[in-house]
Formats: C-alpha cells, structure tokens, sequence
C-alpha cells in the first residue's frame, strides 16, 4: 500500500511542477492565426510544445464579443479544437480538453473530445453560478466546489493519459482531425459589388 502511494505522489509532484498557468499566452494553429485566451493551463513535456488542458474565457455582462466578430463561445470552442488536435497528434488516449466560459457571476463549463471521423464533440458538463457579495450565496460553495472538482477529475485524467502516451497502444485518431476555422473577415461594401 505504502509502495503505490508514493508512485502516486511521486507522479502527482512530477505533474505539478510541468504544470503552467499563464495570463498572457498566445495560441497558434497550424496556419499561423494567433488567438489568446484569457486563461489557460498547459503541460510542457519538452521545450518545443505545450499541451493545453484547460481554457477559460471572462467577459462581464453584456459584452459577448472579442472585438473579431465572434463570441467567446466560438472563440472557446475554437482553443479547444486546437488543443484537441494536438492531444491526438500526440495519441494521447481518449484526449479531452475543458473549458469555462464566465460572463458576471454565471459560469458555463464544457469538455470537448472526437469519438468519430472529424466530430468534434463540444459538451456541456455544468452551469453554476459564482458567489456574490450577498449572504445567501455562501450556499452556493458546494455546488461551486463540485463542479470545479469535476473539471479538474478530467483535467487530471487527460494529464496522465498524456503522461502514458509513450507507453501505450491507442487507436491512432489523427485522420479524424479538423483545422478549426478562420476568424471571420469584415467585408466592406465596395468589395461586393461585382
């Protein structure tokens, strides 16, 4: 018993220090488009390539665009896609990636994953509401707790399936991949008329 625990903490410890979380972190894909999350948690395996695990997008009320012409559920769904991608280059088995979009004191949490041939599944995995300066909301610390807690289960699980992807056989899910899509472009009106 002694013997597993310390594998476990030995792993744990060697998780926890190639573990990054950055504020200002610039996401490219393939083609070269940057994007920039608002928040992001990254394993770094080798100096070369960051594994993001964990995205979150921050807007206060009212303010659903990154001024590029999409909202920040598309700009989620996009960082996710592309962290996905690099999980299954990497064949890591079973790869999902999480995100959290927060807009006020409402949060939305998501996990995103490919089962089939170029599907994305981006799925809604909880819906809480953050505490507020009123008195009544300490209630609310449970609820909030667990569903963190659940975020991080799959998180955790996607860090040790990342850590054992030298050592084991998985189903090879890199034909399935997608690009993820291009920011939209503003058009003006004298380029569409013909």
């Amino acid at each position: 018993m002694t013997d597993n625990y310390s594998k476990i903490s030995f792993i744990t410890l060697i998780t926890i220090s190639n573990i990054i979380f950055r504020l200002t972190y610039h996401l490219v894909t393939s083609d070269g488009q940057i994007m920039m999350p608002d928040f992001v948690l990254f394993i770094k395996l080798s100096s070369a390539i960051s594994y993001e695990v964990f995205f979150m997008e921050v807007k206060r009320k009212g303010n659903h665009s990154n001024n590029t012409l999409e909202n920040d559920m598309i700009k989620l769904s996009k960082e996710m896609h592309i962290a996905l991608n690099k999980l299954v280059v990497k064949k890591v088995k079973k790869p999902e990636v999480v995100g959290l979009l927060a807009e006020d004191h409402k949060a939305v949490a998501y996990k995103m994953d490919i089962k089939y041939n170029g599907q994305y599944r981006m799925i809604e995995i909880s819906r809480f509401h953050f505490a507020r300066d009123i008195s009544d909301d300490i209630l609310l610390l449970p609820t909030i707790i667990e569903k963190l807690n659940q975020m991080k289960k799959i998180i955790e699980r996607t860090i040790s399936n990342l850590y054992n992807s030298k050592n084991e056989e998985v189903v090879d899910l890199a034909a399935y991949t997608r690009k993820p899509c291009k920011n939209p472009v503003l058009i003006s009106q004298d380029a569409i008329k013909v």
